[in-house]
């Protein structure tokens, strides 16, 4: 027994290091659960080795019998941002960097298979370079023109990429190469593999069945991707097209709910460009400059969708914000908040575009500067309808008038009945309808009798030169009795009755009353009642001569 006792003491102590070693794995972490470390570009020989090891990763994806799905989509997209890291791409848009660079290293991995590289040892490394008077600014791949520079500004500053003139014409490159036989160990047909396979959106085994003339290649694509892409771009041009039109009759006038509802046609004609490019980047697959030219012109067009949308929604909000109960829909008020709203969508289009282009890769300065020109060009172009837009500001914001008001101007009086961006309209009393360009309503003086606190009526009656001093008073007398606390009084303007003048043909009573509220209705008929009823008695105590004369005043405005 004393014999067995080593064995099982060894075999304990064999398991406890073996777990203690599985301990210490297990609690390590991989390598692979670092997705925040960069691929490794601090030297020449470094980038060499993260290229070749990332497209032989990619290769496997691209190759395997399931090729590229929805499953490893993850996984794929990691590669890409990594590859992405071997390259100088500060000149590339940041929506197509990924796209360029598996490209771009998908065409030097067939050249460097092809090609023969010097030793490992002969590559610089980190310790090599450090060893080297000044560092290592560049270093070129012997017999080629593939440059490695070092990055001297930005956060990488000090790693190792392939320039940027090596990533033009990276291409080029490998149609010069694509003649020689392949290396062993090399990754056979990467490019074929790369181009020719469909993206996850569309079955692979689909793309199998077809005919060998349909997986023929013509130019950068397959047969079969052409047909894709011209049916991709037909179906997405009429579905936007028809978005629109639907849009467009649902919508009807600017009153319901539907014309609220029907941004959603604009908004859904906006998402047809990007769906239509991201079909063509992971269904079709289209690559190289054709895809850059289809995606660019697709995001364009959204880009203008966008714009669309932006003005569309300022509409509605100005159209809603100038219905609510406590805004008078026509009141001067509504127009003002009605045209801030407008002028914040035409400022977020504008944004929208500047930032859109920043984003397809257009530098800002160009579009600001372009957007200066532009509008210069505009500025002197449209001096009058600016003009009128700035009268129209100043309408709006010291509001001389509102929609509604009765206004005399040029010579005309009506009843404002729009206060546009361009132009107001009146409506005369014939019902004719004039238009004054806002730069003149904002200049001219105009008379708002609309805003008039009172309507004043004043008569002149004449009395025959024969009458007695005691008529006269009684006359006078009668007239003051009968307007002293009248319809439309106000105590801050007492109506007033006097003798006021003596001609050899008459003698002159005045009589002025002012009239509360100024309705011109009711003023009309309370005229028509003193002169009929109040002045009666007047009428009585003179002659008929006297009556006739009383029936001479006339009316003041």
């Amino acid at each position: 027994m004393q014999s067995e006792r080593p064995p099982l003491k060894l075999a304990i102590l064999a398991l406890v290091a073996l777990a203690s070693l599985i301990g210490i794995v297990l609690g390590q972490e991989p390598e692979s659960r670092q997705p925040l470390e960069p691929p490794d570009t601090s030297s020449p020989r470094a980038t060499l080795q993260t290229l070749i090891r990332l497209t032989r990763e990619g290769y496997g994806y691209w190759s395997s019998p399931k090729g590229r799905t929805f499953t490893n989509m993850a996984e794929r997209t990691a590669v890409g941002n990594q590859l992405s890291y071997c390259f100088d791409l500060h000149d590339i848009p940041p929506w197509l960097q990924d796209n360029v660079a598996r490209e771009t290293a998908v065409y030097l991995k067939e050249v460097l298979d092809r090609i023969h590289l010097p030793p490992t040892n002969q590559i610089p490394d980190v310790e090599m370079i450090e060893k080297m008077p000044g560092g290592l600014p560049q270093w070129t791949i012997p017999h080629t023109e593939i440059v490695l520079v070092r990055l001297k500004d930005g956060l990488r500053a000090g790693q190792y990429v392939f320039s940027s003139e090596t990533d033009e014409r990276a291409r080029d490159y490998y149609l010069r190469a694509r003649h020689l036989p392949y290396k062993p160990d090399a990754t056979v047909d990467l490019y074929d593999h790369f181009t020719s396979e469909p993206g996850w959106l569309i079955p692979r085994d689909l793309i199998r069945a077809l005919p060998e003339w349909a997986k023929a290649r013509w130019g950068d694509q397959t047969v079969w991707q052409w047909f894709g892409l011209v049916l991709t771009l037909l179906v997405a041009a009429l579905v936007m097209f028809g978005t629109y039109r639907m849009g467009g009759s649902f919508s009807g006038s600017e009153a319901g709910v539907r014309y609220y509802l029907g941004i959603v046609f604009p908004v859904l004609a906006m998402l047809v460009p990007g769906m239509a490019a991201y079909f063509l980047d992971q269904g079709v697959f289209i690559t190289g400059r054709l895809f850059i030219v289809v995606a660019f012109a697709l995001d364009l067009i959204s880009l203008g969708a966008l714009v669309v949308v932006i003005i569309g929604v300022a509409n509605r909000i100005a159209t809603a914000v100038g219905s609510l109960h406590w805004f008078r829909p026509r009141s001067v008020d509504a127009q003002l908040i009605q045209l801030a709203v407008r002028v914040f969508g035409v400022g977020g289009a504008v944004v929208a575009v500047l930032e859109g282009g920043r984003y397809l890769g257009v530098p800002l300065t160009t579009l600001v500067a372009g957007a200066s020109v532009s509008g210069l060009a505009v500025a002197l172009a449209a001096q009058d309808a600016l003009k009128n837009l700035f009268g129209s500001l100043m309408i709006l914001l010291d509001k001389p008038f509102e929609v509604g008001d009765t206004v005399k101007i040029k010579g005309y009086e009506g009843e404002i009945e729009n206060i546009g961006l361009r132009s107001t309209r009146l409506r005369l009393g014939s019902g004719h309808v004039v238009t004054i360009a806002n730069a003149e309503m904002a200049s001219l003086d105009s008379e708002n009798v609309s805003r008039r606190a009172h309507l004043r009526h004043k008569s002149l009656i004449h009395l025959d030169p024969d009458t007695s001093p005691e008529k006269v008073h009684r006359a006078v007398d009668i007239i003051r009795t009968a307007l002293q606390d009248h319809e439309g009084s106000h105590a801050t303007r007492p109506p007033k009755v006097h003798v006021s003048g003596f001609a050899p043909d008459a003698v002159t009573v005045s009589m002025t009353y002012w009239y509360h509220p100024p309705d011109a209705t009711l003023f009309a008929v309370f005229n028509e009642r003193v002169h009929l009823a109040s002045l009666a008695p007047v009428w009585r105590v003179y002659d008929d001569a006297l009556c006739q004369l009383l029936g001479a005043g006339a009316a003041a405005p």
